[in-house]
């Protein structure tokens, strides 16, 4: 081996260097181009290695044609195959010169470094792999993600005149629905970069089904769907999902106009019986309460959700005391309770909005009919922050029951803090991101205990001198609850 020489030109300020550089070259070697800025090598699969390798591979191990990977698509997560030949890894070299602290990046052709250049010349350079996204995306455009390449439900929204007062009715038929539309560029570069060690989530936007409706709505500004928010309500009692509908039904084809702010307890007014509602579990002071209107807040969750896809500013939302098993992982729920803390988020699209529900099994889904603007939404799932240990069990003593007998009436609950960001591309380049925050309170255990009726004596003097025994009545039990409903107070929890 012979070494040949070459000059790098280095400027730094207005000094300019010329260093002189070894290439370690044999006679059969070709020297690379120098118009080369780094060394790019792609790692070939195991199946396209040479034929000795091969055999190899074979004696010593089976080879592996595929490797399972982690898509999160939307909110659930997928294992997909994907084969090694979609798998192709490019390795780059960079090289810089090294002053004290200083990386200066060095522009020069494929070096071999030699010892008689290093001992004098303070030269580094640092190997990166990253993932040829051509191979990938044709893998994927010939297997698209699960759920990917469905259609859209058609929407149809009528309108018609009550005969009786004389103001508009819509009906809306079709199921709405989107269909989520991956970037798979940017999904490849992700799987590049996990190497398959970590779970992805495919980046994308949601395709919404095409939208047939009357003029006077398209005279609103009101066209297309421009975000849809989904809950579901699995183990609800019939009461509960009686509540659902009541309150669902409020909602269903009113107005926000552009500019205004939305108030969710502004629309749902009351939960009277004359409007379907019927008794079912609430918080109440931190306790379960039959009360009027109970499962109400799946209604303003899913709202809620609605609102946070559309990217409208959110500008009240509580999350709920504890954390309700309903709504699943916590931090997207909202809590309302009626003359007091409440739903609300401002349409600040370029036109008025349209709500539509619709309700598929135990699955509520809302729908925002307006003006698309061009803004990208994107959320993260919530992450949970801080936990509280569930506290000591409570007991209480109930006339009730049966001397020693015990009734659990509720679990206890864990307590957490969870935070999730959100994040709105406007059209104009406006990029904000907001975190929401939510904190849940522990909740302990309740078990109801029935007392023991003791009857110790007591000790009195006759007019006769005798003395005798006599029980006392027994403790006296508190008063039985009326058989009649009671009015709840005009402001109360429901959820």
């Amino acid at each position: 081996m012979r070494n040949s020489w070459s000059l790098a030109i280095l400027t730094l300020g207005g000094l300019t260097l010329s260093l002189p550089l070894a290439h370690a070259q044999t006679e059969d070697t070709n020297t690379a181009s120098d118009t080369d800025t780094s060394v790019s090598e792609t790692i070939e699969p195991a199946e396209s290695q040479g034929k000795e390798d091969k055999k190899a591979n074979a004696e010593n191990s089976p080879q592996k044609k595929s490797s399972s990977h982690t898509i999160w698509i939307e909110n659930q997560p997928h294992t997909i195959e994907i084969p090694q030949s979609a798998l192709q890894y490019h390795q780059t070299e960079t090289y810089q010169l090294a002053i004290g602290q200083l990386q200066i990046p060095l522009d020069l052709p494929t070096l071999d470094l030699t010892e008689p250049t290093t001992a004098w010349l303070p030269i580094q350079s640092n190997s990166s792999e990253t993932i040829a996204l051509g191979p990938l995306v044709e893998h994927f455009a010939q297997q698209p993600l699960p759920g990917t390449q469905a259609q859209p439900n058609a929407v149809t929204i009528t309108q018609d005149t009550d005969a009786d007062t004389g103001e508009a009715i819509l009906a809306f038929s079709g199921q709405p629905e989107g269909v989520f539309v991956p970037d798979y560029a940017t999904l490849a570069s992700l799987i590049g970069q996990s190497r398959g060690t970590v779970p992805v989530r495919a980046p994308g936007r949601i395709r919404y089904p095409e939208v047939t409706l009357p003029d006077s709505l398209r005279q609103r500004g009101i066209t297309d769907v421009i975000a849809i928010g989904q809950s579901t309500f699995h183990g609800s009692s019939e009461n509960r999902v009686k509540n659902i509908i009541a309150a669902s039904n409020k909602f269903q084809g009113a107005l926000i106009p552009q500019g205004s702010e939305f108030s969710f307890n502004d629309i749902l007014e009351d939960v009277d019986p004359e409007d379907g509602f019927v008794p079912e579990k609430v918080i109440l002071h931190g306790k379960l309460e039959d009360r009027l209107g109970g499962g109400t807040c799946q209604v303003s969750t899913t709202v809620y959700r609605t609102a946070l896809a559309a990217g409208l500013p959110i500008t009240e939302r509580n999350p709920h005391s504890y954390i309700v098993d309903y709504y699943g992982e916590p931090g997207r729920d909202a809590a309302i309770y009626l003359g007091s803390i409440d739903l609300k988020f401002v349409n600040d699209t370029p036109a008025d909005i349209l709500l539509q529900y619709a309700l598929d099994g135990q699955e509520i889904t809302f729908v925002m009919y307006g003006t698309p603007d061009g803004r990208r939404v994107d959320m993260t799932e919530p992450v949970i922050t801080y936990t509280r240990d569930i506290p000591d069990t409570q007991f209480t003593y109930d006339y009730n029951l049966s001397p020693g007998q015990r009734v659990r009436e509720s679990e206890g609950k864990i307590g957490h803090d969870t935070e999730m960001d959100r994040t709105i591309r406007y059209a104009n380049g406006e990029v904000k991101t907001e975190t929401f925050v939510s904190k849940y309170r522990a909740k302990a255990p309740e078990i109801r205990i029935g007392p023991k009726r003791t009857t110790p004596t007591k000790t009195v003097t006759a007019t006769s001198t005798a003395t005798v025994a006599v029980a006392p009545a027994a403790p006296p039990a508190p008063a039985a609850t009326p058989s009649a409903p009671v009015t709840p107070p005009k402001a109360y929890p429901v959820y």
